[in-house]
């Protein structure tokens, strides 16, 4: 299942002000290079963790949809929780969060890519999203073996900073610090030494 950003987003989830103030630095001629620390701080903590901060439209591919699942009785924890004896078997755990809304679901036919209406069609939205495609959506084929469907999302925490929650934003602050004062070390590496990782923790995807 593969990600791809259609639009970047409109503004960093920290101000340059912030983290000038954050390395109490009041020159002005870093202001570049701090801007490239914010970004790069940014994409590193997003890609470690699936999350899109500012809202942006993004687009997930599919090879093929979901197969059914035939229901069977519950045998402990190798099936799952409960719930999902229950639960759509059709859903589709979506790589990228949070998500706000569905804007497309689009399958590729004949050289192009074909709109499929929405209705019938669900998503769950926030930190854990799930997209329920209709029945009917899940009846159009694409004719290309890899990434003929394409679900266009809208994902991000908010248009601005302030939306983004005060946990991620200091990740992203002392990631973008940690990589001022270190120059040279490579902003995965310095998830754990900037602090960042431990403060990214509620936000670690657990697979069961």
């Amino acid at each position: 299942m593969r990600v791809e950003q259609l639009t970047p987003p409109q503004r960093e989830p920290i101000t340059l002000e912030a983290l000038k103030d954050h390395l109490r630095v009041d020159e002005s001629e870093d202001d570049a290079y701090l801007g490239s620390l914010i970004e790069s701080a940014r994409q590193t903590v997003e890609v470690a963790y699936g999350i899109a901060m500012i809202t942006r439209e993004v687009a997930v591919f599919l090879d093929a949809w979901p197969r059914e699942t035939k229901y069977h009785w519950w045998d402990g924890s190798k099936d799952g929780s409960l719930g999902d004896l229950v639960a759509p078997k059709h859903r589709i755990a979506l790589p990228v969060r949070p998500v706000g809304t569905l804007l497309a679901i689009e399958v590729f036919q004949n050289g192009t890519w074909s709109s499929l209406d929405l209705a019938g069609s669900y998503i769950q939205p926030g930190l854990n999203p799930q997209l329920y495609p209709a029945s009917t959506v899940r009846q159009a084929r694409p004719d290309i073996p890899t990434d003929g469907i394409r679900i266009r999302l809208e994902a991000g925490f908010g248009a601005d900073w302030n939306a983004v929650p005060p946990a991620i934003q200091m990740a992203v602050m002392r990631l973008a610090a940690h990589l001022y004062a270190h120059r040279g070390d490579a902003p995965v590496a310095a998830m754990t030494s900037s602090g960042a990782r431990q403060l990214m923790a509620p936000y670690r995807q657990v697979q069961l």
